[in-house]
């Protein structure tokens, strides 16, 4: 009956703290009750907190008392309080005593003996995922797997890697970026160099089939090849005196083995005899001419200058190149004409004298050009046409 009663009491204990109190909402449901047996003892807080700090001072995690165990020498198979633990011995120890002057570097990786693998993986802890993964990741013979990664020197054998010849390595035209940043910077350096004449500077080039095979056939749009092939015929026109060595032999690389014969114009220089020759056409008139130091004698055709050119504005035509540079008493002039007439050979033998005075002075040119002297004029009389009076002049319309 006490039993009854004191069930009976602690349900109606129970019943009373979790019983919902009058002000709360009608639609929320109440909590579950808890139930408990009768015969459990009741503990309070006090006797709780008593027995946590009971149960935590001798606490002690396994694999610290694996350590302690290993650390004091006890086998831990024969220890009763570790039954259901893994067996476990210390890895041997490794001597690194060679390893002083270890060079960082794959070929010099050494790797363990096999008895000394066999040992260290036979000290493994217990097998898992993980662990199954990186033995699968790295072979046992990788001088790059956990088990024979070592340090020395202070450098790491897994912190090496190898390294691309060429930054280009991972785009999709690599040796061709190559080639052209390789001329892109040469262009941007040398680009200023004082340049010769096309004439003097033909190069055949390779074509884009011929450069793709040469590259291992990668796909070269056909617009950045005209640019590099433009840069490359640029950097050939510098002076062949100022060239750098470096420029010559990288283009040497995008030219073809057999290239055309270039047949260059003779320069004009001062003969044996100190003359200077020009010649010079007008019209139907050809004029050509000889110039020495002198005291400014000029002789056309065997005659003086007021022989032959009757007209004032005529002489002053065939020495315009002299008084325009003011060298009219500092050469004499030899001259012969033949062609039209006297107005088209006077403005012939100024071009033919032009000519003549810059093979003397070069420093003369750009004045030279700038007055017209060295412009070949190269208009004609247009032709008669038929049924016109002139050659734009037509007779006079009459309506009847």
């Amino acid at each position: 009956m006490k039993a009854i009663d004191l069930r009976n009491g602690i349900r109606r204990a129970i019943h009373t703290v979790y019983q919902p109190s009058s002000t709360q909402c009608p639609r929320r449901r109440p909590a579950t009750v808890a139930r408990f047996h009768a015969s459990l003892p009741v503990r309070t807080f006090s006797s709780s907190n008593t027995r946590r700090a009971s149960e935590q001072a001798p606490k002690q995690t396994t694999s610290n008392a694996r350590i302690s165990e290993i650390e004091s020498g006890i086998d831990v198979s024969t220890n009763p309080g570790l039954e259901d633990t893994t067996p476990f011995r210390a890895a041997p120890e490794i001597n690194l005593d060679g390893l002083e002057d270890f060079e960082a570097s794959p070929q010099t990786i050494s790797t363990l003996s096999a008895a000394e693998s066999r040992e260290v993986s036979a000290a493994k802890d217990v097998d898992s995922p993980g662990k199954r993964a990186e033995q699968s990741f790295y072979p046992s013979s990788s001088p790059t797997s956990p088990d024979t990664r070592q340090r020395a020197g202070g450098v790491s054998a897994n912190s090496l890697r190898v390294v691309p010849a060429s930054p280009s390595y991972f785009t999709a035209r690599p040796n061709f970026t190559d080639h052209y940043l390789s001329i892109t910077s040469l262009y941007r350096r040398h680009q200023l160099l004082p340049t010769t004449n096309r004439s003097e500077t033909k190069i055949t080039w390779l074509t884009l089939p011929e450069y793709r095979e040469l590259i291992g056939n990668e796909p070269v749009a056909p617009g950045r090849f005209r640019d590099l092939i433009r840069m490359c015929g640029r950097l050939a026109a510098i002076n062949p005196h100022l060239m750098p060595d470096e420029v010559h032999t990288v283009l040497q690389s995008f030219m073809k083995e057999e290239q055309p014969i270039v047949r260059f114009s003779k320069k004009a220089v001062v003969d044996e005899c100190g003359r200077a020759y020009g010649l010079g056409r007008r019209k139907a008139a050809t004029a050509r001419a000889w110039i020495v130091r002198g005291k400014g004698e000029v002789l056309v055709n065997g005659k003086s200058l007021s022989q032959y050119f009757s007209r004032l504005h005529q002489r002053e035509s065939a020495l315009y190149a002299l008084s325009v540079t003011d060298r009219v008493g500092d050469y004499n002039v030899f001259a012969i004409v033949e062609g039209g007439g006297t107005t088209g050979q006077a403005e012939a033998l100024t071009l033919a004298v032009a000519k003549a005075l810059i093979v003397y002075e070069p420093a003369l040119k750009m004045r030279l050009k700038s007055a017209g002297c060295l412009t070949r004029d190269r208009r004609r009389v247009e032709r008669k046409k038929p049924g016109h009076l002139k050659a734009r002049k037509k007779p006079a319309w009459v309506k009847r």
